[in-house]
């Protein structure tokens, strides 16, 4: 059975969304059992770390569908805001507070961080929406087809977004 690129990122974020929520409800039952041992200073051996479902690598492969979707711009905009959300959950947990959602300081070591892949992903994910977009106006104007053609393909608006700029800052770290 094949996979249809059109739909795939789509349930791949939706499974991930669904693994955050569980992730959080099971960060939740560390804490509390952490809580419990404090109080009743019952034994020394510490609390197991909570299960992990949600890793970088899982956000990656998201990333990894958003950039082969073959939906332009708007997939690159949803990978960049993965990432984003990611960058967020190490660099800004007063966001997360803002928008109600418990973001316990003791969670940070567990939760997915981006890496160099993922910068990548998202870069790639731009590199492939400029090349749709392209071949897309190309195909839809016979003077915007001229234009392509002169300029080998590759699309005339060279804007880097600010992922793309933080992610080569932090590769180079």
């Amino acid at each position: 059975m094949a996979s249809n690129p059109k739909i795939a990122p789509y349930k791949a974020e939706e499974s991930l969304a669904k693994l955050w929520v569980e992730q959080q409800h099971l960060f939740r039952q560390w804490d509390a059992e952490q809580q419990q041992q404090q109080q009743t200073n019952a034994s020394s051996d510490p609390v197991s770390p909570p299960t992990i479902l949600l890793t970088t690598e899982s956000v990656n492969l998201v990333l990894h569908a958003w950039c082969y979707s073959n939906k332009g711009e708007l997939a690159a905009e949803r990978a960049e805001r993965l990432l984003h959300w990611m960058e967020d959950l190490h660099h800004n947990s007063s966001h997360f507070e803002s928008s109600n959602i418990p973001l316990a300081e003791s969670w940070s070591p567990y939760l997915p961080k981006p890496n160099f892949q993922s910068y990548a992903t998202v870069i790639n994910a731009w590199s492939q929406s400029a090349a749709y977009e392209s071949s897309r106006s190309a195909s839809t104007n016979s003077a915007g087809g001229m234009e392509a053609k002169k300029s080998g393909g590759r699309a005339k608006n060279n804007v880097v977004s600010a992922a793309t700029k933080a992610g080569f800052q932090r590769a180079q770290r």
